[in-house]
């Protein structure tokens, strides 16, 4: 009806909310090509609230498709818009946004900053009761975690899930579950991990369905259990529907878990499309990952030149869907495979200098399988304690 009209601001406010709609509904090509389609139409609209509205739903479904950067570029348009007009919801949004997307490429210093600004917005406005309140504590949590703040992780996904159990959506709280399960794991907690997973209903989407799988996969390998093939039919079943992120972590996971030839095989499948489109955090992880196959498989000139590539690229990116110690230990191992002592022995003091400085922010109760019962923590005190018995 615009076009007809000839009503150029109309029309890119309705395409915007269309190609949103699109990729909400699991059909992100579709929606972005409508966008795209638009915005040069859009850059030339005088409406600021048009024009923001605009570049929150393309800067939203740039990050669904994996084009981070692009989507860097449209949020960073909406949130300049955003201050312009001086509306503190649409502010917090973008703040969030932002955050999220920082995150995906790697730059965690950034994302906080812009987590801890949609965190404050959210406070100016009286904490209410909100899906935005809960997504802003549920996105910093996550940052939270990673630099290993977890007293403060735990408090923000509680208070995550109770705005969720307000005002819902199952979606979201169901991603704060997921969180607060993997705060729990890192603790050495699997325990409490598996209480804080509610059953999912029956249409909840592929990425939250991938990510139970991962978590249940964990809590089973700590068990004991074998796991590949839970992954496999996960993949099998969902891989074609989730967004780039989460679809390579889903591999990844996978290659932890196969033999050496397939591990290998598949990191290097994720290593290569993860460069394509500029995942830096995929990327490193995979590395590790093929890095350590490769000394698997009796290759110490591989393994030795991939666990330093990993090693330095982490310098300035984490790896994705990895704790830091648990990345140390990944290619510690790879190096000593690969005969490399520097790298081997360097990642091994990374990864206890960080368990040592993440203590002080694990709640008491939890400091003993923090340091005892989490897997990869034990394996690297351990043989950090050896190494300076030498």
């Amino acid at each position: 009806l615009a076009a007809r009209l000839g009503d150029a601001a109309r029309k890119v406010a309705a395409t915007g909310w269309c190609g949103l709609a699109l990729a909400l509904s699991g059909q992100s090509a579709e929606g972005l090509a409508l966008l795209r389609r638009v915005e040069p139409t859009a850059r030339g609209v005088l409406d600021g609230r048009i024009r923001l509205d605009f570049y929150g739903s393309l800067g939203y479904t740039l990050h669904l498709r994996g084009e981070y950067t692009a989507a860097l570029d449209a949020l960073h348009t909406a949130a300049d818009l955003a201050e312009a007009l001086g509306s503190l919801g649409d502010a917090l949004e973008q703040a969030s946004s932002l955050s999220t997307c920082l995150n995906s490429l790697g730059r965690q210093a950034e994302a906080v900053q812009q987590g801890e600004r949609a965190l404050g917005l959210w406070r100016r406005l009286g904490e209410p009761p909100s899906v935005a309140g809960g997504a802003i504590q549920t996105q910093l949590a996550a940052h939270c975690l990673g630099a290993g703040r977890f007293r403060e992780a735990i408090g923000l996904l509680e208070g995550a899930l109770a705005c969720f159990g307000k005002v819902g959506p199952a979606s979201w709280q169901t991603t704060a579950e997921h969180r607060l399960a993997t705060v729990y794991l890192r603790l050495g907690q699997p325990a409490r991990a598996r209480q804080v997973l509610t059953p999912l209903s029956p249409d909840t989407d592929a990425g939250r369905q991938a990510t139970r799988v991962l978590l249940e996969s964990r809590l089973a390998h700590i068990a004991g259990q074998p796991v590949l093939p839970q992954l496999e039919r996960a993949a099998g079943q969902w891989a074609a529907a989730l967004v780039p992120m989460d679809r390579r972590a889903l591999q990844l996971s996978m290659a932890a878990h196969q033999p050496a030839p397939d591990a290998l095989k598949l990191s290097l499948q994720v290593l290569a499309d993860a460069r394509a489109q500029g995942d830096q955090p995929a990327a490193v992880h995979a590395l590790a990952r093929a890095a350590h196959a490769h000394g698997q498989l009796g290759d110490a000139a591989r393994a030795a030149a991939l666990a330093r590539q990993a090693w330095v690229a982490a310098a300035r990116v984490p790896p994705l869907d990895l704790s830091h110690p648990s990345f140390c230990w990944l290619v510690h191992r790879a190096a000593q495979m690969g005969g490399d002592a520097t790298v081997a022995a360097a990642a091994l003091r990374s990864g206890a200098q960080w368990i040592a400085g993440a203590l002080p922010e694990v709640p008491q109760t939890f400091v003993r399988s923090f340091r005892e019962l989490n897997p990869d923590h034990r394996q690297i005190l351990a043989a950090a304690g050896a190494l300076r018995a030498v």
